[in-house]
């Protein structure tokens, strides 16, 4: 075998190539590092209200501009450059993920007799959807800022009739330069602008119902996505497809 000259100087490089890579690798150490990835938590300070809005919400996922419909964080250094940060990604897509948010704190603040995610065999009185117009980080090489910019609209299912516009748009420094610290700033300015959500509800004309009609059902909520690199599915898919075991979220009885 490999008798030919030739074939047996060939075979000494490749073997030399291979030792020398190996090497390389144990010297330096050049090893993948490992990636992060963060989801978004969202409480709500505001206390329940006597008189739940009847009937059920179904809160869509955000629509997103397209900078932010990927999995990697923002790092914007000034409005006209960003990077995608490949080693720090969201679990789940951002407009999924704080629509998951401001379903629970939904649920949990008894705004309404129920809220669902996704469409079931009831079809919901409500629809609250929107805009993520930023969630980000800036970066001022002096000092970190995490940015987070919303829209929300709640309209009614059966007439399209826009109900209630809420917006919300701040930026935060951040005590560290981490993607840990910008996701827990993140988290508590969605908290904050959910606060202001609910209490802007509170005067609308709407149907109520006694607290004591609200159901208790889990919520059902995006889990983490394992292939971020893979295409999510179009928007009629994820947006009007019913859950596979019709399950909804009713807020918890007191």
């Amino acid at each position: 075998m490999f008798k030919h000259p030739a074939h047996q100087r060939l075979l000494a490089r490749v073997m030399g190539s291979t030792m020398a890579c190996g090497s390389l690798v144990a010297c330096f150490g050049t090893s993948v590092p490992a990636r992060s990835y963060y989801v978004l938590h969202g409480v709500s300070a505001s206390g329940m209200v006597e008189q739940p809005i009847a009937g059920m919400v179904r809160v869509r996922n955000l629509d997103a501009d397209t900078v932010f419909e990927k999995f990697q964080y923002v790092v914007r250094r000034n409005p006209y450059e960003l990077q995608y940060n490949e080693d720090n990604v969201w679990a789940v897509k951002p407009s999924r993920g704080v629509a998951d948010v401001v379903a629970r704190v939904l649920g949990q603040s008894h705004r309404f007799a129920a809220v669902v995610r996704e469409l079931g065999e009831l079809r919901p009185n409500y629809i609250l959807g929107g805009q993520l117009d930023a969630i980000e980080v800036y970066d001022s090489e002096d000092e970190w800022f995490a940015h987070l910019a919303l829209t929300l609209v709640l309209t009614e299912f059966a007439t399209g009739e826009t109900l209630h516009t809420f917006r919300f748009d701040e930026r935060r420094p951040l005590s560290q330069r981490t993607f840990a610290q910008a996701t827990r700033a993140m988290s508590e300015m969605l908290s904050t602008a959910m606060d202001e959500f609910l209490v802007e509800l509170e005067p609308l004309d709407v149907p109520r119902v006694p607290h004591s009609a609200v159901r208790a059902q889990p919520i059902v909520e995006s889990t983490t996505t394992d292939d971020h690199d893979s295409e999510a599915k179009s928007k009629d898919e994820t947006e009007d497809a019913e859950p596979a075991d019709g399950t909804i979220f009713v807020p918890e009885k007191r």
